[in-house]
């Protein structure tokens, strides 16, 4: 079971979210929930809930992290509430709710600060660094930009020292750039851009590859650069299609509109 699921995992990271990996993990969860093996059950729907909010499912994925606090609150596991804390949040801020986003984050942090090590990193899930990038989103969105900056360069820093997963670099890159981005620092946002396309390259994460692709297309267009942004932004938009990664594909769509009416207008 254990390498069905790192299987599954890498997977999704490297090649999309295709139904065959939300099988795998499903098959997994039932075979924990058959050997009453809690801890896996934990893992395994954290690994459902990952599936879920790259697919774009907010209903299905807020169930699962559901699901996944009450096997953490029955075995009093820290690092399961952590976690479930940290993604209920995210599920607030893609569904709008900013105040609630910025709550549970916020008090995910406080119980990781009270538990010492136990942190919520089950098999690439949302980590004390996903959780900082998503908390640097809701806060911009709540119009504190100074705080929002702050806490996605602290995500950017952390991820630039010591040896850290490819994947966890890739998220602080993606998010803390679009921030970065918001605040109209487009040389910086370059920067950022560039070093998640050939991370993301260097280790085979195609659907991180692409929305690195696509932030390169909004800056291109943001840049005046239209044609080759909205270039890119097909190019990104192709791929995760494919994928099926839909984390950012609706800002993605909004900024290949803006590159065309741009073209247009030319």
């Amino acid at each position: 079971m254990i390498l069905q699921e790192a299987l599954a995992l890498a997977s999704m990271y490297t090649r999309g979210n295709d139904g065959r990996v939300r099988a795998a993990i499903e098959r997994g969860l039932a075979l924990a929930e058959a050997l009453e093996d809690r801890p896996r059950q934990l893992q395994l729907l954290a690994s459902l809930n990952l599936f879920l909010v790259r697919q774009g499912d907010l209903r299905g994925s807020r169930a699962a992290v559901e699901r996944g606090r009450s096997v953490a609150q029955a075995i009093s596991d820290p690092a399961g509430l952590i976690w479930a804390e940290w993604m209920i949040g995210v599920s607030h801020n893609v569904s709008g709710d900013q105040a609630a986003a910025q709550f549970h984050i916020e008090r995910g942090m406080s119980l990781a600060a009270e538990v010492g090590s136990h942190h919520a990193n089950y098999f690439g899930s949302v980590n004390r660094v996903g959780a900082i990038v998503a908390l640097a989103r809701v806060l911009w969105l709540r119009g504190f930009p100074d705080q929002a900056l702050r806490t996605a360069q602290k995500a950017i820093d952390e991820m630039s020292r010591g040896r850290n997963h490819p994947v966890s670099v890739c998220t602080s890159l993606l998010y803390g750039a679009s921030v970065i981005f918001w605040s109209g620092n487009l040389s910086k946002s370059w920067e950022l851009v560039e070093q998640l396309i050939v991370h993301a390259g260097r280790y085979s994460l195609g659907p991180y590859r692409a929305a690195g692709i696509g932030l390169k297309g909004e800056l291109q267009v943001a840049s005046d650069e239209a044609p080759a942004g909205v270039e890119s932004l097909r190019e990104a938009l192709a791929i995760m299609q494919i994928e099926q990664y839909n984390v950012v594909r609706t800002t993605l769509v909004g900024a290949l509109a803006q590159g065309l009416r741009k073209i247009g207008q030319s």
